[in-house]
């Protein structure tokens, strides 16, 4: 068990019991950027929000939309090794729903590849875990299911007919597919904001938010890696 501080919408901070595996490098790198990763903003969800995270992890993104304000967390996370932890942790704020499921651009069955120690990094794509590389050595495998986003935009839209939309996407290089898809089908126009760490360069993904947004900011973290934010 790891304690972390986040700060909620009115600038108090909380100190949380954080659930995460013991083997696993990448959430100590998790909790060490928890609450500043994506430069959240104190009052950032002052107006009713709901928020889907694709690719949630440990909950660190999603526990802190909750502190400071969001009404509604969709926490999507298909890694098994994970989703026990992120129950555990987002179990205090009824305003997360885990969905143990991958966020997709259909509602189809696929094939997650992860490693089973040392991180919780897990991909849709197999150019992540290469057999061929000496870190690919140690994949697995497991069946999945996918989760369509269109269907729930759809929901939101009904659901939440007066609340703005934020779409956060840490999901191991799917994430391009996504943008494409939102924005062929004019979903993206939708959202009010989206968060989203890119892993093979940021490719098309800027001309494609331009589309939608006024204010596109890139955090350049290597040559490969980074974050985006976008925002009306």
């Amino acid at each position: 068990m790891h304690k972390i501080i986040l700060v909620d919408k009115n600038g108090l901070e909380h100190k949380l019991n954080f659930f995460i595996s013991p083997v696993d490098s990448s959430g100590i790198v998790a909790l060490q950027e928890a609450g500043t990763e994506y430069d959240l903003e104190i009052d950032q969800f002052q107006n009713d929000t709901v928020v889907i995270d694709g690719g949630a992890g440990y909950g660190e993104f999603s526990i802190e939309c909750a502190l400071k304000g969001a009404m509604k967390i969709y926490s999507f996370e298909p890694n098994p090794f994970l989703t026990d932890y992120l129950l555990r942790n987002t179990f205090d704020f009824p305003q997360i729903q885990v969905i143990s499921k991958a966020l997709w651009v259909n509602s189809n069955n696929s094939t997650l590849y992860f490693r089973p120690t040392g991180t919780a990094s897990a991909s849709i794509k197999e150019i992540q875990f290469d057999p061929d590389s000496e870190q690919g050595s140690d994949r697995n495998t497991i069946e999945i299911s996918f989760f369509d986003i269109k269907s729930l935009v759809d929901k939101i839209l009904n659901e939440y007919p007066d609340h703005s939309i934020v779409l956060k996407l840490d999901i191991e290089g799917a994430e391009y597919e996504i943008i494409s898809y939102l924005s062929e089908t004019k979903i993206l126009a939708h959202f009010s904001t989206i968060y989203i760490e890119y892993h093979y360069g940021i490719q098309n993904l800027r001309n494609l938010l331009n589309q939608s947004f006024q204010e596109i900011k890139v955090e350049q973290k290597s040559n490969q890696m980074g974050l985006i934010r976008a925002r009306k």
